[in-house]
């Protein structure tokens, strides 16, 4: 009886050097700064009455007609939607917390098992 929990207790603080071991190795991506952030330095921040009315242009543009557009003019129509969609993408408010998934099964191992 002694000797499983002997083991036990040793194969947790075997996980535990793993979990630790694993976070170290992901902690340099997370910590690691993005090419794109160091080159471009201003922020664009979008009002809200901006991003309304490109909301409006893109639901204009959906409810169009596209069937009497020449192939050009829908062409220039797409190019417009997608850097519409770009914009507000990128001057999207918020935060977001990206989890790797190595870090994530960790996680969950961890819950499972403590």
């Amino acid at each position: 009886m002694f000797n499983q929990y002997k083991e036990l207790n040793k194969m947790r603080t075997i996980l535990r050097f793993v979990f630790f071991a694993i976070l170290a190795v992901n902690t340099g991506s997370v910590l690691a700064e993005n090419k794109e952030s160091k080159a471009i330095k201003e922020v664009t921040d979008m009002s809200n009455a901006q991003a309304g009315q490109m909301k409006a242009r893109l639901n204009a543009i959906r409810s169009m007609d596209m069937s009497k557009l020449n192939s050009e003019q829908k062409r220039d129509l797409r190019k417009e939607v997608t850097n519409m969609k770009q914009e507000l993408q990128k001057n999207r408010p918020g935060y977001f917390i990206y989890i790797s998934l190595t870090a994530l099964i960790i996680i969950i191992l961890l819950i499972l098992l403590l």
